[in-house]
């Protein structure tokens, strides 16, 4: 369906931009154990996807060029006007 693109930071740069925000708009997804994308500012339309716990759709991670991506991934066709929804498993 679509990449979640972003810049790559660390788990102390998360925690600072979260901090700076007071806990508002942060658009960001885990990759790997301490290693995060954040969507907030160099993002794509991805980052305004709901959660749901009965998610239409799945993250796959791939390696490209030896960094990990992310991709959002229907599991089931969509029809017109459904909200593509993920679980983002916090």
């Amino acid at each position: 369906m679509a990449k979640y693109v972003g810049e790559y930071i660390d788990e102390a740069e998360l925690w600072r931009r979260y901090l700076m925000e007071k806990g508002g708009k942060l658009y960001f997804c885990t990759v790997e154990n301490g290693v995060f994308i954040d969507a907030g500012l160099a993002g794509g339309y991805t980052r305004f996807c709901n959660h749901t716990c009965f998610p239409l759709m799945v993250m796959s991670k791939r390696i490209v060029c030896g960094r990990i991506k992310i991709q959002l991934v229907a599991k089931e066709d969509l029809g017109p006007m459904v909200e593509a929804t993920f679980d983002y498993g916090y």
